[in-house]
């Protein structure tokens, strides 16, 4: 598939496409596009514009591989070769830039992802609804549900359909012991696991 790609990508940029003034090349992946743009950058002068979203080597080393296979250290010497060979470089958090410029010695410019209107904070009700879904899935070391599947309400009643109804008091001022979830995917040999990750702040 990367073979493929490397052809398809050279007979645009060298061959098939008119000389492009700016390149905007999006990463990860990074295989084989930062390297094609570079020669593009050599052959035909055009300006190479690095816009990072992730570090492809760190979502292949979480993928199964780990931090110190020999194909996630060649990806990550790849993409910090070519990625430190170009013009100009955006990112998508100042954590990121951060660590672009200390790791890397890439200087790049903030641009935040805009997420669409149709991200938002679920309201109360559909909140409810997820975590009695969510329930039988979390489970402590002795296999009971982490959180009661009757949590009292605000007027002190044992009870699962009695929601709040005013939105903002039940985001300020939760139930004791009401369910949270903190998300974490790094494995234990990631450089970032004690730290913000480069895309997340």
């Amino acid at each position: 598939k990367v073979f493929l790609q490397l052809a398809q990508l050279l007979w645009l940029l060298l061959v098939d496409a008119p000389r492009a003034d700016v390149i905007l090349v999006q990463t990860p992946p990074a295989i084989p596009a930062l390297a094609v743009v570079w020669l593009t950058r050599a052959v035909r002068g055009s300006y190479i514009v690095a816009d990072w979203h992730n570090l492809g080597y760190s979502v292949l080393a979480q993928g199964g591989f780990g931090f110190r296979h020999p194909i996630v250290r060649f990806y990550c010497a790849f993409e910090r070769f070519f990625g430190q060979t170009f013009n100009n470089h955006l990112c998508v958090t100042e954590a990121m830039r951060t660590w672009l410029q200390r790791e890397w010695a890439v200087d790049a410019r903030v641009l935040y992802d805009r997420p669409p209107a149709f991200f938002a904070e679920l309201p109360v009700s559909e909140r409810h609804t997820l975590f009695r879904r969510l329930r039988p899935f979390f489970r402590d070391s002795s296999g009971d549900p982490i959180w009661p599947d009757a949590a009292p309400t605000r007027e002190g009643a044992s009870g699962t359909n009695n929601l709040d109804s005013t939105e903002a008091a039940a985001r300020d001022n939760p139930l004791p012991g009401a369910p949270s979830l903190s998300l974490e995917s790094l494995p234990a040999d990631s450089p970032w696991r004690d730290g913000a990750t480069p895309w997340t702040e």
